[in-house]
């Protein structure tokens, strides 16, 4: 690096900082025009000035500051002879631009380290999200699982009306009149609409049942289903889409249906 590169640089650092005297700016200002290299330099501190208050998050230096220093400057300018005073401006120049070179790169780190802190926390979110989700699918498979094991359960797939059918079971407990459904690829209603379940009984009006929303998968788990223990005999099990909240009774054909032998 030569003596020619550090002026330019204190130069440029200095007039960034409108540390420069008038004819000192007027001098760099014509050597702007010709030389990239100047420019360039200076292109570099006035990012750097510019990001300083904003990457710091904390407020910009005391208007007075520049007055001060430009004062103490002029101060010892008037003590000592023309020689001394521009070896002076030089090392306020050179003092100016390493400050700003200094506080440019601790800002810089601290964007970066909090940046970094801010992708690590997302991702560590994400994970933990991830895992929650995983957790609760595995828990419902195991609860799955064991209702298809039981003894006293039967199996029933819901077949579709209209359309090639997707996976509905409904797995009904006869012992404990408790039922248990489990869909894969299931169309996902509208925003303002659901699915509805049907207990069909012989001879007798649809018995609303459970209302859910299919996954962003297509997958749907619904347990916990009461059957009515009044001795009534079941002929069939239905799905309708409804509004979001259900229906008392069914506003559309039935979409899945799977009938009861018996």
């Amino acid at each position: 690096m030569t003596a020619r590169d550090d002026k330019l640089r204190e130069s440029a650092a200095a007039y960034a900082l409108g540390a420069l005297g008038s004819e000192e700016a007027r001098e760099f200002e014509k050597l702007l025009a010709v030389s990239p290299e100047a420019r360039a330099e200076l292109a570099g501190y006035r990012e750097a000035i510019g990001v300083l208050p904003l990457a710091a998050d904390v407020p910009g230096p005391d208007p007075a500051l520049r007055g001060r220093v430009l004062a103490r400057a002029t101060g010892r300018a008037k003590r000592q002879p023309r020689a001394g005073r521009r070896r002076g401006d030089r090392l306020l120049r050179a003092g100016l631009a390493a400050a700003a070179v200094l506080a440019l790169g601790t800002s810089a780190l601290a964007v970066v380290s909090i940046r970094a802190r801010e992708e690590m926390a997302s991702r560590a979110d994400s994970a933990r999200a991830g895992v929650a989700a995983l957790e609760h699918r595995l828990a419902g498979r195991e609860r799955l699982l064991g209702s298809l094991l039981d003894p006293a359960s039967t199996l029933f797939r819901l077949s579709a009306t209209t359309q090639p059918s997707p996976d509905v079971q409904l797995i009904w407990n006869r012992e404990r009149e408790v039922a248990v459904l489990h869909a894969s690829e299931l169309p996902i209603p509208p925003p303002d609409r659901a699915w509805q379940l049907w207990l069909i009984p012989e001879g007798g009006a649809p018995v609303p049942s459970s209302v859910f929303r299919t996954e962003a998968d297509g997958r749907a788990l619904v347990e916990d289903i009461r059957l009515p223990t009044d001795g009534r005999r079941w002929a069939a099990f239905a799905l309708t889409e409804e509004p979001a909240g259900g229906s008392r009774a069914p506003t559309s054909a039935p979409r899945y249906l799977a009938t009861i032998a018996s």
